[in-house]
């Protein structure tokens, strides 16, 4: 994952104003010119225009590119080192979900139930919403990081997803739960 010449993170979703992504790509242009960081945004929507206009206007060709949606991210999630996420709002976010069930850690804003499905320093990197410092202070120390402290990151990502989010995992605690109510 990291003999690559530079560490890729992944935004899959709606390209629309809540997800905040003008504040991901400012993030990015902070790095630096000369950063290891690469970031793909995958999908569409309103602001699909805009953001590759700031993109040109931050002279980040390069650095960050915008790909259309695909059917299936299993492909671009097993090529990426993290999986980003800038939003302001937030239901129980299927990207997060799905990139941890890749063992993709997560690099992602706190927003409503985040902090219930990654755990910070452990199972992914999670920054204050809005707060663009905090955001690049993330993203330097997702650069930084030591193949091990990845893989041990990426380990727990999936365990988490795997334990807590998967079919057999939900019916596990669905199956406890009703023979404890059975004893009761």
């Amino acid at each position: 994952v990291f003999g690559k010449p530079y560490v890729q993170f992944l935004y899959v979703g709606r390209l629309d104003p809540e997800k905040a992504l003008d504040r991901m790509i400012g993030g990015f242009a902070k790095l630096g010119a000369d950063t290891r960081a690469r970031l793909r945004l995958v999908g569409d929507g309103t602001c699909r225009g805009q953001l590759h206009t700031l993109i040109e206007r931050l002279h980040l060709q390069g650095i960050v590119e915008i790909l259309p949606p695909v059917a299936d991210v299993g492909p671009l999630l097993r090529q990426s080192d993290f999986h980003v996420s800038t939003s302001v709002s937030e239901g129980m976010s299927n990207a997060l979900l799905e990139s941890m069930s890749w063992g993709t850690p997560p690099v992602v804003s706190r927003v409503s139930g985040v902090d219930d499905i990654v755990r910070h320093d452990v199972s992914g990197l999670v920054f204050d919403a809005g707060n663009d410092e905090a955001f690049v202070t993330t993203l330097q120390r997702a650069v930084s990081m030591t193949p091990d402290r990845w893989q041990a990151m990426s380990d727990a990502a999936f365990d988490t997803a795997r334990e807590r989010f998967s079919i057999e995992g939900v019916a596990v605690r669905h199956v406890a739960i009703y023979r404890s109510l059975l004893r009761a």
